[in-house]
């Protein structure tokens, strides 16, 4: 009985089989199965992902795909657009019409040093007339060939007080243990215009940089130029860019930074005197309201205790005032009179001006500079 059970069901499954296999009778409409997945009308040269390997960090890896029309119609291709300013396209795209079985590629470069990720997976967008979207993936690893001690790329020098102190700073370079071949740095670096560096082999794949002043260093908080060290091999690696840092001195903005004079008072005394302060200048920053609502008090004393967003007990311990003093420098226009004053812990400046100061101008800037470094100005501006 159970044989013969059997026996029927596969017959009729047979029969089944043959039935879908068959022509389509007239007025019908074939049975769609709810689970079957539709095929999409482009198709790609690669399986899922376009694995470019391992690339290294400063590469420029070009590539390629070929983007196929697999559907039994005309494909409208509207535009193929890069998701990541890492890939762009080395060949023009203009929007084109695909014939089924049709095929176009699309070639780009790949910029390694656009990502910090240790892999990477990346998109293309390709759009068609009729709004279809496809993602053409691409994806790699990023392979770094050296490593740096101290650890960093960015090699902080820290407080330099003096612009022009003479300073020595040194770092190793060493062959990434996981790369395959042996390292060979080039000894032409290019250093920027502020900079001279120096490479010394030190025993196999080991490296000594040594970076000193070439000139005095611009005066300004944050100090950032860069060393480039170019890799002879692995060839394709390119090039190791190192950033060296500093705090050179401290970046000058006096506070107030703006002086606003009503012309008609200015006229009826005959001149106005302003302080203007960086550091701890008494008399302003211990400024007390007593009750008075005074807001140019308040703002000035916010300003001075706020400004540079630096701490006055970072400036107080760190900064070198007699350099500061001896060597800041003013733009002064006609017509104003400016007096520097050094204190303990700061620099005041006492600025004068008359009515003639404005004779041709509604605003006159005086500007603090150090060799050739201009810092903020101290607008001062008349109104009626």
């Amino acid at each position: 009985m159970m044989k013969r059970m059997t026996f029927l069901l596969s017959l009729g499954l047979v029969c089944l089989l043959f039935s879908c296999g068959g022509k389509e009778r007239k007025g019908e409409v074939p049975a769609v199965s709810e689970n079957k997945t539709p095929v999409p009308a482009l198709q790609f040269s690669y399986d899922e992902v376009l694995d470019l390997g391992k690339v290294f960090e400063m590469e420029r890896r070009e590539g390629s795909f070929t983007v196929k029309n697999v559907s039994g119609k005309i494909q409208r291709i509207k535009s193929v657009t890069p998701t990541c300013e890492c890939l762009t396209l080395t060949k023009s795209f203009e929007p084109l019409e695909l014939q089924p079985g049709e095929s176009f590629e699309v070639a780009f470069e790949m910029n390694a040093a656009t990502v910090e990720l240790d892999s990477f997976l990346r998109h293309f967008m390709i759009l068609t007339g009729e709004g279809q979207k496809f993602q053409a993936k691409v994806g790699g690893y990023i392979v770094r060939p050296m490593t740096v001690v101290p650890s960093s790329r960015i090699l902080d020098l820290g407080l330099v007080k003096n612009p022009a102190e003479q300073w020595s700073r040194s770092f190793v370079i060493k062959k990434n243990p996981d790369l395959e071949g042996p390292l060979v740095l080039g000894e032409e670096l290019q250093s920027a215009s502020h900079l001279s560096a120096v490479m010394v082999a030190k025993g196999d794949d080991t490296y000594e940089v040594t970076v000193t002043p070439r000139r005095t260093l611009p005066y300004m908080r944050n100090f950032s130029q860069r060393v480039r060290v170019p890799i002879l091999q692995p060839e394709r690696a390119g090039f190791l860019d190192l950033t060296i840092s500093a705090q050179v001195g401290e970046a000058v903005n006096f506070a107030p930074d703006s002086w606003k004079i009503v012309r008609s008072k200015l006229e009826e005394a005959g001149q106005f005197t302003e302080r203007f302060a960086y550091g701890e200048v008494p008399g302003l920053q211990e400024e007390k309201n007593d009750g008075v609502r005074d807001l140019r008090n308040m703002m000035k004393k916010s300003l001075l205790r706020q400004h540079n967003a630096v701490p006055l007990k970072f400036v107080k311990e760190n900064h070198d005032w007699d350099d500061l003093f001896a060597h800041l420098e003013y733009e002064v226009p006609a017509g104003v009179t400016l007096e520097k004053i050094r204190h303990p812990h700061g620099i005041e400046l006492k600025i004068t001006v008359t009515k003639e100061t404005f004779a041709e101008a509604t605003s006159v800037q005086v500007v603090p500079f150090r060799e050739g470094n201009r810092c903020a100005p101290i607008t001062i501006q008349v109104v009626d």
